[in-house]
């Protein structure tokens, strides 16, 4: 495989962007959670004390599950202090969201970047999400996690078809000949991705299908997106305008999302694996996208591991936790809106 980077002229990671490494989490509620706000702390009640005491600059967003009663001077609070607050219902389902109002300072510039650059953010974007998607197939075979020579067999045939997806960036240089690469290299992905799983009877009728891994996956899906869009918020971007999704609600916010979808297949995966949930888990589970509560906690408590999870950021001497990543790829599309870096350095995940 062709060095992509170097032959597109990518730079590496300018050292400006870590500057928005901040020390910030989101955090999770349910409905059984009793808060109080008290001295610019969050009090929850029903977990242990260490826990339970967060000082609200400590704060990115809450994410809240079910009917849960908030203090109306903590809604002041939160709105004034740029925190967002995510609502989602018990069985998984984005309902809603409060952002504090903020005015982006952005949206032009957003808004008015060209043709050209956006082919070339869309590109990087998805020869990088086609790269991560392959990792995850080439490090599970290495490690043997599956002991299927049959599974095993598949997962490095689709390793082979990859390849020859990211080989064929050299050759695109048109919008509609990258959307039809990037397709087929999510077909492939995603027949495939099945062949992760330890046989306990799962359905699988693809990642748009009605089975319980396609729903759990999405579920990951919106519950990352509802924290990048938080970060975008709070960097002072528009999450509407988007470079590559720019026909949907939160389009920036489905741009970044691309580049950490994999941490999402890989949650889902890991609780499947580990028995976190089993399909009976989902008997009478019939509504689209709806998931019953012991997978979204089981789901949550994994993404959120992985969050605060530290790596080693590429090419830059500092290490940051994947929540601080998200912020660091906002920062990084602000500073090449304002022409001080040349192309943004889309994250290789481990």
């Amino acid at each position: 495989m062709k060095n992509y980077q170097r032959y597109h002229k990518i730079p590496k990671p300018d050292p400006k962007i870590a500057s928005a490494v901040v020390e910030r989490e989101a955090v999770i509620l349910n409905e059984e959670d009793n808060i109080l706000f008290e001295n610019d702390c969050l009090l929850i009640a029903t977990k242990p004390y260490a826990e339970g005491v967060i000082e609200l600059k400590k704060i990115d967003s809450i994410v809240i599950f079910g009917d849960l009663a908030l203090p109306s001077e903590f809604i002041r609070y939160t709105i004034k202090s740029g925190i967002s607050t995510i609502f989602f219902s018990l069985n998984g389902k984005f309902l809603t969201r409060l952002d504090p109002a903020q005015t982006s300072n952005y949206q032009i510039k957003q808004f008015k970047l060209g043709t050209e650059k956006r082919f070339e953010l869309f590109s990087s974007l998805a020869f990088q999400a086609i790269y991560n998607d392959l990792r995850y197939f080439q490090r599970t075979i290495r490690d043997k996690y599956i002991d299927s020579q049959q599974k095993n067999e598949r997962l490095k045939e689709a390793e082979r078809e990859l390849k020859i997806t990211l080989d064929n960036f050299y050759s695109i240089d048109q919008e509609k000949q990258l959307l039809g690469n990037l397709g087929r290299a999510k077909k492939i992905y995603f027949e495939a991705l099945p062949n992760l799983i330890i046989d306990h009877g799962w359905n699988w009728d693809g990642i748009n299908g009605n089975c319980a891994i396609a729903s759990m996956i999405r579920f990951a899906y919106s519950y990352l997106e509802a924290i990048i869009n938080t970060t975008i918020i709070t960097e002072g971007l528009d999450p509407k305008i988007g470079f590559w999704h720019t026909e949907r609600a939160n389009g920036l916010a489905g741009d970044l999302l691309a580049n950490f979808k994999s941490l999402a297949e890989k949650a889902v995966i890991a609780i499947i694996n580990l028995n976190r949930v089993v399909p009976q888990d989902f008997k009478g589970n019939y509504e689209l996208d709806s998931i019953p509560a012991i997978a979204r906690v089981a789901i949550v408590k994994r993404l959120q591991r992985t969050l605060k999870r530290q790596i080693r950021y590429p090419y830059l001497e500092f290490k940051a936790t994947y929540q601080q990543i998200i912020s660091i790829q906002a920062k990084q599309y602000k500073l090449y809106l304002d022409e001080k870096i040349d192309n943004v350095f889309f994250l290789k995940i481990n």
